[in-house]
């Protein structure tokens, strides 16, 4: 497909299957590397915003790296990433977390071009053929997808340097020295590799995050901690949410108490909702309840995505 729309020059939009998943640290927010997938989240990154108490509590909302993550991890396979959820490596260096089912899809480097301006890439493979290509690939334009912005990528590895110790295993590949050099091999890891490999696998669990831990330490990721005047506005919104809500309950107990003295059902209630019924058909009961309460009440006040009915009232 991509060959026919370059040749034949298309300006077709082909989108691209799930292959793989991109999660954000603290968020819970979890995305499929496809095509549809990719533009809806990127559609919607943005600035850190701090949302002050109103009925709800003061909260920070986040979508992307902006007080979020300081770097987004790509790693070749995804079944490491329950090994990472257990150890919470993502939430304890405030790390984005990439994965695929081998070579990054353009939906992945889609991503990665837009969110990695500002924080790097980090790339973690085996050492063979196949995951040094995908390193590289990942790093610089191909033929599929080329850069608007070229990201800083950093290699955890494997690399021919981290693999003393380790077992490893046959190796074949199509995949020539020459192609191998371009991707930054030295004479001695290309010769390695035309008969052996070493897989991420080779490690025990304990190994995998010790050696993730320590390439993230060596590289200066961390947790992220935004500058003096977010803090400080932060810190000036919980609490005045705080003082707010001390505020809210207080007031609630005093109507409460009230209410339970000023507040009369009618005693014709259920006939009153009958012939409210009877003359908008089309409504639920509740909403000729809130009727009853407020005659005025805004129908599209009454009810939430949710299903759940609203309180809010209208007065004039």
């Amino acid at each position: 497909m991509p060959n026919f729309v370059n040749e034949h020059g298309r300006d077709w939009d082909v989108v691209y299957d799930d292959r793989g998943h991109f999660t954000e640290p603290h968020t819970k927010r979890v995305i499929g590397l496809g095509t549809l997938s990719v533009r809806d989240y990127l559609s919607r990154v943005g600035r850190l915003k701090l949302a002050e108490a109103d009925f709800d509590p003061a909260s920070i909302n986040t979508c992307g790296s902006d007080g979020s993550f300081g770097a987004v991890l790509f790693i070749e396979k995804e079944g490491f990433m329950s090994l990472f959820e257990r150890v919470k490596l993502a939430q304890r260096y405030d790390i984005a977390i990439m994965s695929s089912k081998g070579m990054s899809v353009t939906a992945a480097r889609n991503l990665v071009n837009s969110i990695c301006r500002t924080v790097p890439l980090l790339t973690l493979h085996d050492f063979d053929s196949a995951g040094i290509i995908i390193k590289d690939t990942l790093e610089n334009d191909t033929r599929r997808y080329s850069y608007t912005s070229q990201p800083n990528v950093i290699d955890l590895g494997l690399n021919y340097g981290d693999i003393n110790g380790l077992p490893s295993e046959p190796n074949s590949s199509n995949i020539s020295d020459e192609r191998l050099s371009q991707a930054g091999l030295d004479q001695a890891a290309i010769d390695f590799l035309r008969n052996e490999r070493v897989e991420l696998n080779a490690m025990t669990s304990r190994q995998l995050v010790d050696f993730v831990e320590g390439k993230l330490k060596q590289h200066g990721i961390g947790k992220v901690i935004p500058g003096s005047d977010t803090l400080a506005n932060t810190h000036r919104m919980f609490a005045a949410s705080d003082r707010l809500f001390e505020a809210f309950q207080e007031l609630q107990e005093k109507l409460e108490a009230e209410d339970q003295e000023t507040i009369k059902v009618p005693a014709d209630l259920r006939a009153r909702i009958e012939n409210l019924l009877k003359e908008k058909p089309d409504i639920p009961w509740h909403r000729a309840v809130r009727l009853c309460v407020d005659p005025d009440a805004k129908e599209d006040d009454d009810e939430n995505d949710d299903g759940v009915t609203s309180m809010t009232t209208t007065r004039t």
